[in-house]
């Protein structure tokens, strides 16, 4: 789905945390914001667009965030707010006047792809952990 938006020109950049390189796997350009993966460096983001769609949270989404506001760009936050570690911070970088959704990747995905009328093929996760 994210590589349908790209190429239908609805996403600008991908910035993702994830040091496992599955995007790079199924064909999609991303912006790795980790650094060196093991500290939370800050990220010097340079945004193509006006609106920045935050799905899940980290500390490195975090700086993401305040750097769209602090170029006046819109956020919208897509979060479904599970546990996912003690002391997690869910939307403690959420404001007033920001979009929020509480949705799983997968649903907010799943409903963008519907309302666009998007024909995806879709490719089994399992397949792409397997390219490994």
């Amino acid at each position: 789905m994210i590589k349908a938006l790209l190429e239908r020109g609805l996403i600008g950049k991908v910035f993702t945390d994830n040091v496992d390189n599955l995007l790079a796997k199924v064909g999609i350009p991303y912006e790795r914001t980790r650094g060196s993966g093991v500290f939370n460096e800050r990220y010097p983001a340079t945004f193509s667009q006006r609106n920045l769609i935050v799905i899940g949270v980290a500390a490195d989404r975090r700086m993401l965030v305040s750097q769209a506001r602090a170029q006046r760009g819109r956020v919208t936050i897509v979060n479904p707010c599970t546990s996912v570690a003690p002391k997690v911070r869910h939307l403690d970088y959420l404001r007033h006047g920001d979009l929020f959704l509480k949705l799983t990747a997968q649903e907010f995905f799943e409903q963008a792809r519907n309302k666009l009328g998007l024909r995806v093929m879709r490719q089994p996760f399992e397949s792409a952990i397997a390219a490994r």
